[in-house]
């Protein structure tokens, strides 16, 4: 009943993550922690899936670290690096893959918003479900229901403390 980042994580082998947190449920948005999975009897190429999702079982063959993996973290970090320029979490990211700058358009108004919904799926988690995620492409962001200001909001500030960009 593990995923395949909750036995790497037991044994120390780094699948860096963003929207992960051991206190809420698996979400898998982020994508940052793909792994390419194969079993012998598949026969074929491996299959990359989000090691937060998937299950750990018997006989089957993890890599954490291949070239695919990590072109696909690399292109993750890059649009990543374009949706929020100045967050010192994404460029440090972003450096352990090589990256200096996006090669994708800026973001017009950079924020440190990485959609990763940790803290909407908090929120929701305590109960007063008071943000989401609203809106779509570059508009996507999150927000208390029609931008106003939420009455079931508890100032609890755990969506703050949650965030992992500060």
């Amino acid at each position: 009943n593990e995923t395949i980042l909750d036995v790497a994580r037991r044994y120390g082998i780094h699948i860096p993550t963003l929207c992960h947190h051991e206190a809420l449920e698996p979400h898998g948005g982020c994508r940052l922690c793909v792994v390419d999975i194969s079993r012998q009897e598949w026969g074929a190429e491996p299959r990359m899936v989000a090691a937060c999702l998937y299950p750990a079982e018997d006989g089957l063959a993890v890599l954490t670290a291949s070239e695919r993996v990590r072109a696909a973290r690399r292109e993750i970090l890059d649009l990543l690096l374009a949706r929020c320029p100045e967050s010192p979490l994404i460029q440090r990211l972003a450096l352990e893959y090589a990256i200096r700058e996006t090669s994708y358009r800026r973001n017009p108004e950079p924020t440190d918003c990485i959609l990763c919904g940790l803290c909407t799926r908090l929120c929701d988690h305590l109960g007063p479900a008071a943000i989401s995620l609203v809106g779509r492409g570059i508009g996507r962001e999150v927000a208390p229901p029609f931008h106003e200001p939420p009455p079931d909001c508890v100032g609890c500030l755990a969506c703050a403390r949650i965030c992992p960009t500060g």
